[in-house]
């Protein structure tokens, strides 16, 4: 089957990065396709039309949600409307599971083929999300190699071909780097330094800063191996 109009979905930035990647090595391979959903620049650098931005429906917490919930469904119906009036062949959902479910059910009513790039962690919390994915899903692209016995057991069709991020980082000398330009730091040579990463949105990191820099801080001399 071709494609041609494809809808993509993410609610943060890191989600967007690997999405635009994919992107961008979608038009490589298959020319004339066109994007279009939920991101921000960097999908709309790829050429994706932008429908709505994520930083506006991307909440933390579920006072958030409910302060936000009209202005939400705002922009869900925008998404519902353009699926129903343009010809969508095929929606790649990123992670974002509130919105993306959401969307997944509602194109399924209209039988385009859906694709869940980096699902939610379901061996996390809440694994009965699990029926909701062998629903709406036509295949489903895991990150995390144990991932893949999951969706072999829930006889789900998946994809595996590693975690995305290795396509973002550059994998060579980065210790001896890291060592060169700390070195007047109290870093003990033969320890391996740690970065902790609260998170890429705003009110993440606000919330994350608070509460993770703390133990950050008290367990940062303790030796773990």
């Amino acid at each position: 089957m071709e494609y041609k109009n494809v809808l993509v979905s993410c609610g943060e930035l890191s989600g967007e990065i690997h999405l635009s990647n994919l992107v961008r090595e979608m038009k490589k391979s298959h020319t004339g396709l066109n994007f279009f959903g939920i991101g921000s620049e960097l999908l709309k650098k790829e050429g994706c039309r932008i429908l709505v931005d994520y930083r506006e429906i991307s909440l933390v917490g579920f006072a958030e949600v409910i302060k936000k919930y009209f202005f939400i469904r705002k922009k869900l119906n925008i998404i519902r409307d353009f699926i129903r009036s343009y010809r969508i062949d095929l929606v790649i959902l990123v992670d974002f599971p509130g919105f993306n479910f959401i969307l997944a059910r509602y194109a399924r009513k209209f039988n385009i083929r859906i694709v869940y790039f980096i699902p939610p962690q379901i061996w996390a919390w809440h694994y009965s999300r699990v029926k909701k994915i062998r629903e709406y899903f036509d295949l489903v692209i895991p990150i995390l190699p144990f991932e893949k016995e999951i969706y072999r057991r829930e006889k789900i069709p998946f994809y595996y071909h590693g975690h995305p991020i290795l396509d973002n980082v550059n994998t060579g000398p980065a210790k001896d780097t890291f060592r060169k330009k700390t070195r007047d730091r109290p870093f003990p040579q033969d320890h391996c330094p740690a970065s902790g990463q609260p998170g890429n949105g705003g009110q993440e990191q606000s919330a994350g800063h608070a509460g993770c820099m703390p133990c950050f801080e008290s367990n940062a001399s303790r030796p773990f191996f």
